[in-house]
């Protein structure tokens, strides 16, 4: 069908923390999809990459070990890969600085593979690069516009329930889970930002859980170092701390 030979892109954005990689990994790994495609690929962009290299990683996970370094032995070896089969990719943590290789990176996959229904999956923490994935109108008989998710926070009931599973029921007296409920309006239905708080508090003196309820802290949007320095600042020693700020040099 005419669906069939067109490439379908589909974008999941959303701030640091939310799980937007863990979601598509399950998505990546489910039977259904491992189904109904030939061939998956996953690749990490990342905000500086390299298109050659990027290219050089498909073909690495399509099994093609050997060191190619010429764009063009890459795209031919790419097309014997590719060529005919409906394949899965997911473009992990795309930036902005990826929007001026989409158009050379979509006419790339065009030409090899000539598409057949493939699907690429593209995780951003920005909407507006999902947005700007869009294909000149001399493309559209080959490639949809993106259709992109925003993926939410965790409702109230959620969050909870993901801090008690990390301290434990039997750590919250009535005083501690009324702190714990303050501390979670600050953490915004953000995962990572709830576990490394429960992480934190779990097996601490109550004073600690009204220090971290005072502290002010909130995760704004694209922006949960807040929660993530609370984890540094209560290190239990000088000593890894230090570990911390010289292993944040690399």
């Amino acid at each position: 069908s005419n669906s069939d030979k067109r490439l379908t892109v589909i974008g999941i954005y959303g701030m640091a923390g939310l799980g937007k990689t863990a979601v598509s990994h399950s998505i990546f790994k489910a039977v259904e999809v491992k189904q109904y495609f030939n061939e998956q690929i996953w690749i990490c962009v990342s905000h500086d990459f390299d298109f050659p290299v990027l290219l050089r990683s498909m073909l690495d996970q399509l099994g093609e070990r050997y060191i190619i370094s010429d764009i063009e032995t890459i795209r031919e070896r790419l097309q014997e890969k590719l060529l005919g089969k409906k394949f899965f990719l997911v473009l992990d943590d795309v930036w902005d600085t990826f929007l001026t290789e989409w158009e050379p990176f979509r006419c790339c996959l065009q030409d090899i593979s000539e598409l057949n229904g493939s699907t690429i999956l593209v995780i951003s923490r920005s909407k507006q690069v999902l947005t700007k994935l869009k294909t000149d109108n001399a493309s559209k008989q080959f490639i949809d516009d993106p259709w992109i998710h925003e993926l939410p926070g965790l409702t109230d009931a959620d969050s909870w329930s993901l801090f008690k599973q990390r301290v434990g029921d039997d750590m919250l007296d009535s005083t501690k889970a009324k702190l714990a409920r303050k501390v979670l309006e600050k953490c915004g239905g953000v995962p990572l930002a709830i576990r490394t708080v429960a992480d934190l508090l779990r097996s601490r003196d109550i004073h600690i859980w009204e220090e971290i309820e005072a502290s002010g802290i909130r995760n704004e949007y694209d922006n949960i170092m807040p929660s993530i320095k609370l984890s540094f600042k209560y290190l239990p020693s000088v000593e890894m701390k230090k570990c911390f700020v010289y292993c944040a040099i690399f």
